[in-house]
């Protein structure tokens, strides 16, 4: 399933660029601009903006989408927000695989491979004018692989109740919330450029984190935790656990704090 953009989306975008670059052009003085003239294409976008599409301009509006569950083992969600915010957690209720608040006029995609199944989730095919949030539920009872990135937006996931195998998760200008699963995991890498990153571990979880910050980051961990070498923190008793849950955060500027 593909998200399409309508092309009568575009009608608001292009005529503020068209007025942009009339504007541009009239500063230069390689233009005479008569504003009083051009008020009309305004309204003559708006009009038909209205009869297309039935509202005149941004979006707040999101669309529910439910996925079953069928005969999957094992799934996959890659969601790439751009400049909108996602919240990822646990579906409170057992039956469907996902479900899912998003962008409206638009549709994530799914892919099954066998006795896997991936949902992507990806800004560039929505309808872009929509600043809808995303909000993404999934089921506890197979296994997950996450690959989560936004370049504005906000990532914030709550990943208890759910069974994870892997975990990426990705921003470039924005905070990332992570509350760790409370059951086994496998790895988790996060990335932020510029943001603050928040990572809580339950206190039944033992962990290793290993930190990597410019001189701009600040850095900050809870008592549970020790730091053994330069960089590398872990909870008090993970080296007695067998597997604790391995963490690895790169950040540039804004503060890393684990509790």
């Amino acid at each position: 399933m593909r998200g399409k953009v309508n092309i009568l989306a575009l009608m608001w975008p292009l005529v503020i660029t068209i007025l942009g670059v009339a504007l541009l052009l009239s500063n230069f003085r390689l233009l005479t601009l008569d504003l009083g003239r051009l008020w009309p294409l305004a309204l003559l976008a708006l009009g038909v903006q209205i009869l297309a599409q039935g509202d005149a301009a941004f979006s707040w509006q999101t669309r529910g989408f439910r996925i079953t569950r069928g005969k999957v083992e094992r799934g996959v969600l890659e969601a790439n927000s751009g400049d909108v915010d996602l919240r990822l957690s646990a579906l409170r209720e057992p039956g469907p695989l996902a479900a899912i608040r998003y962008t409206a006029r638009s549709r994530p995609q799914l892919l099954i491979e066998g006795p896997e199944v991936t949902i992507r989730m990806r800004r560039m095919q929505t309808w872009w004018p929509s600043l809808a949030d995303w909000d993404v539920y999934l089921t506890g009872d197979v296994p997950w692989r996450f690959l989560l990135s936004s370049h504005l937006g906000d990532i914030e996931a709550d990943m208890r109740g759910l069974e994870v195998r892997e975990a990426r998760i990705i921003s470039g200008i924005g905070s990332i919330r992570l509350t760790c699963p409370g059951s086994p995991a496998g790895p988790i890498w996060i990335r932020s450029l510029w943001g603050d990153v928040r990572v809580e571990v339950p206190d039944e979880v033992e962990a290793s984190v290993r930190v990597r910050t410019s001189p701009l980051g600040r850095v900050s961990f809870s008592g549970r935790f020790s730091e053994v070498e330069p960089g590398l923190w872990v909870t008090d008793g993970s080296e007695d656990s067998s597997a604790p849950l391995s963490l690895e955060i790169s950040a540039g500027i804004g503060h890393v704090n684990v509790i």
